[in-house]
């Protein structure tokens, strides 16, 4: 339902200001209604453009915070050289891109999970 809603909202001023351009008799408000039509266009891409930002800066935020909070226990309960080696493998297997969203995500989760269990290993000993 919400991308009904989000396709209407964008959608139904760019149909209107083109129905403007198409339908009006002078050229005014033919002329206003394309630039309209060309105007809402771009604030709709720069919209979707600043979502996708948000989107990886909120994943990306929170596997890192996972993985320093947890890289953080570990260290305080004496495991450093542990939490070394993980963060060291993890490193070794990172692809760093402009490209696409590239593969720490993965690689953080992953790298919190195993810190995580080795800890509480460490500590059930």
């Amino acid at each position: 339902m919400e991308t009904f809603i989000i396709i209407i909202i964008f959608f139904a001023p760019l149909i209107t200001f083109l129905f403007i351009a198409c339908r009006a008799t002078s050229t005014r408000a033919r002329t206003t209604g394309a630039i309209l039509a060309f105007g809402w266009s771009g604030c709709t891409y720069f919209a979707a453009s600043l979502a996708n930002t948000f989107e990886q800066n909120i994943w990306y935020s929170q596997a890192a915070n996972d993985l320093l909070k947890i890289s953080t226990e570990a260290i305080d309960a004496g495991n450093a050289q542990m939490v070394s080696t993980e963060l060291s493998a993890m490193r070794d297997k990172l692809e760093v891109t402009y490209e696409y969203q590239g593969n720490f995500k993965d690689l953080a989760i992953t790298t919190t999970k195993r810190i995580q269990s080795e800890n509480q290993h460490n500590q059930n000993k």
